[in-house]
């Protein structure tokens, strides 16, 4: 996380220095276009730098941010837990209609989290099988200490219709991100330098799907209900909501979505059955199960997507 740090400090110094300014200068100035995210995350990275470094400096600029008036920043996105299909179809046309990578990323991110019931951050190490159309997510969480538990355990998705396409796309952006990326990031393994990576491309899609989102409302607020839109997160609740609607229900939901069999969160925390209303195109098969599934006609690995071993 401290490579992290860095170089988010990094960006924020050359940006600041482009236009003749210090890092909390800069920051003030362009507080009102930066979402709550990223302040926090620039705050947080000066604040290690200024400890690392020891630099009075650094932590006067930081005492400056701390005491800025909330106010000057934009409003704070309230976690949607559901989207309604009405919002999903005008949140469609208005990505098609943007701009830029990262834009695309996000919605591609959202389409496919929204699918297959996937945590954002599970799709950082995510295999698909090309040849059988097996979609495989290690059970991750975020713990405490900001790192990766996978704990050996993970889940394996037979998707249909549509999905192979996005999944792929899904996977091919993450491997171009990280063809960039990777030999820039100091770690000690692959492993490691491969989890920070991730954290990066996880957190510009977020702020990229926030800020996109936040236009889009501010075009059409009658569909959006105040602050209360929906972030990456929104895709996984609503998974669960339509998998309840489609009757799937106890152990056989929690492995669903990589809880363990006998946790009932899903139950008590996640979607109501009530705002399910898609059919679900993934089906959980067991490793055994996937043993015996057939070759897809015709299948053809892309290069980016990555063979399920067994």
């Amino acid at each position: 996380m401290h490579q992290t740090y860095e170089q988010i400090a990094t960006k924020l110094f050359d940006q600041a220095s482009s236009e003749g300014l210090s890092p909390a200068d800069y920051l003030l100035q362009n507080s009102a276009r930066l979402s709550n995210q990223t302040w926090k995350r620039y705050r947080a990275a000066l604040k290690y730098l200024a400890l690392k470094q020891q630099n009075l400096e650094l932590a006067n600029q930081l005492a400056r941010l701390i005491k800025a008036p909330r106010s000057q920043k934009t409003r704070t996105i309230k976690r949607a837990k559901y989207i309604t299909q009405e919002q999903l179809d005008y949140l469609s046309r208005f990505f098609s209609d943007s701009q830029g990578t990262w834009i695309q990323r996000a919605w591609r991110l959202f389409q496919g989290s929204l699918h297959t019931g996937g945590r954002p951050i599970e799709w950082g190490c995510a295999t698909y099988n090309p040849a059988l159309w097996v979609l495989r997510f290690q059970n991750a969480k975020r713990g405490f200490d900001r790192q990766y538990d996978y704990q050996g355990h993970h889940r394996n998705l037979l998707v249909e219709g549509d999905l192979p396409a996005l999944i792929c796309a899904i996977i091919a952006d993450r491997e171009s991100y990280f063809d960039e990326i990777l030999s820039s990031i100091e770690a000690d393994s692959v492993e490691a330098r491969c989890a920070i990576a991730w954290d990066q491309y996880r957190n510009r899609c977020s702020e990229a799907f926030s800020r996109a989102v936040r236009a889009a409302a501010d075009r059409n607020p009658k569909l959006f209900q105040g602050d209360l839109l929906p972030i990456l997160y929104t895709a996984r609740h609503q998974f669960v909501a339509n998998a309840k609607a489609a009757g799937i229900t106890g152990p056989e939901l929690a492995q669903l979505i990589g809880h363990e069999p006998g946790s009932d969160i899903a139950r008590h925390w996640y979607g109501r059955k009530s705002r399910g209303r898609e059919a679900l195109k993934v089906r959980l098969v067991s490793d055994e199960e996937m043993r015996r599934l057939p070759i897809k006609p015709g299948a053809i690995a892309p290069e980016t997507a990555t063979e399920e071993e067994g």
